[in-house]
């Protein structure tokens, strides 16, 4: 049973992922390189900041719950007002500030956080119960929607601007069938209690920090080459670097999927004896070895894979894949560490790890400047490498803490 439901939400993961790589590809056949790469820079940085909006807010109600489920009737209360100010206040100031695309187009764009927001606090919810239906559903909800509608636009004439409604529609429509299944899935007039005082939103909220810094850092640390290219490279390079990340993030979804849906409640709950907390290292060689295969697979399809998805324009992006390729096992063995450390001690160094990262990545996009776009992709493998060692470190730390407590 315990299989089927790990097989299930990997297989809806795979599905919302696959949705949103076609919408990728349909758009890069449809627009030209120009405005692909403004739509794929714009769309990064929304990606970025939408973890930094919700998920630290979800990810605390999460840890919270999983530790005491007898408080779930305070925390979601005060996670949905919390949610509610800070998506709006993102979507305004992205209104203002997105570059490379108008006012209309900022507008329809932007609205992309309202339906991920409450995504992402209907799977926290159900994760808590370990309702893996519900978590199917709802994290294929958003890019199926966007897809199907998007598809409408063939019967239009396909600009940036066309293309922005018809997202701005799908984002609408994700946000209806994920509220029907929020309200399913969390009945707030049994167990709510909404005499919440401002100290106590306000307090939740610093304490979600630490969590929303984790989402949106480790987002960062793949979407920043895409948006440093447009500075460096220009907009077409940007659409070139973002079609082979989008074929190396397809990639990640396999140890996400596993690791931070299904995984990271259980090890929320892990007790702490020496069988259990060696659990997640078990889980990480593991991890790796199955990284290793994949990159390995990847690297050699590379050219065939582009040349098959991506229109003659885009062929200069397998060079950058096949290097992108070597961060893979890294990631694979990152990503099994990095849902172990997410407890309130251990977050912090999380965090610092990869905003490190973010700053290694910077030095050596300088660094290595002179091999133009490739200097991105080596970057981001060094990047990688370094998280992946201090990952480990901080676990083992965290092991040799609870040997020396059991000793005592």
């Amino acid at each position: 049973m315990r299989n089927i439901k790990v097989i299930r939400v990997i297989v809806s993961g795979f599905g919302a992922a696959g949705t949103t790589f076609l919408l990728q590809v349909f758009l890069s056949h449809q627009l030209g390189l120009a405005e692909f790469g403004a739509y794929a820079a714009v769309t990064s940085i929304l990606t970025v900041i939408a973890p930094f909006i919700s998920i630290g807010i979800s990810g605390l109600f999460l840890r919270r719950a999983c530790v005491d489920q007898s408080q779930i009737g305070q925390l979601m209360p005060i996670s949905i007002v919390c949610l509610s100010a800070t998506t709006l206040l993102a979507y305004i100031l992205s209104i203002l500030f997105l570059p490379g695309v108008s006012i209309v187009q900022s507008i329809c764009l932007a609205t992309f956080y309202f339906p991920f927001a409450l995504q992402n606090i209907t799977v926290a919810s159900a994760q808590v119960k370990e309702r893996y239906n519900v978590v199917s559903v709802a994290q294929s909800v958003l890019p199926t929607a966007k897809l199907l509608i998007v598809l409408f636009s063939l019967f239009f004439l396909v600009n940036l601007t066309t293309v922005s409604y018809f997202i701005a529609a799908g984002h609408a429509i994700a946000f209806y069938v994920l509220l029907v299944l929020f309200k399913r899935e969390y009945d707030y007039r049994e167990s709510a209690d909404f005499n919440i005082k401002f100290r106590e939103i306000s307090g939740f909220m610093k304490q979600s920090v630490f969590y929303a810094l984790n989402g949106t850092v480790n987002v960062a640390q793949i979407q920043i080459s895409t948006i440093v290219a447009v500075f460096l490279f220009g907009t077409a390079a940007s659409g070139l670097y973002s079609s082979a990340s989008t074929l190396l993030t397809a990639c990640f979804l396999l140890p996400n999927i596993v690791f931070g849906t299904y995984f990271l409640p259980k090890y929320h709950k892990m007790t702490t004896d020496l069988n259990s907390i060696k659990t997640p290292l078990k889980h990480a060689y593991v991890s790796f070895a199955v990284g290793l295969f994949t990159g390995l697979m990847l690297f050699v399809l590379t050219p065939f894979v582009i040349k098959v998805v991506y229109p003659a324009s885009f062929s200069s992006a397998s060079v950058i894949l096949m290097i992108l390729c070597l961060s893979i096992p890294l990631r694979f063995f990152s990503t099994a560490l990095g849902a172990a450390i997410l407890s309130e001690e251990s977050i912090p160094l999380k965090v610092a790890v990869s905003f490190l990262s973010i700053a290694i990545q910077a030095i050596f996009m300088y660094v290595l400047r002179g091999y133009g776009m490739q200097s991105l992709a080596m970057s981001y493998v060094i990047s990688e490498f370094f998280v992946a060692a201090l990952y480990f470190m901080i676990y083992q730390r965290y092991v040799n803490m609870v040997r020396i407590k059991l000793a005592v």
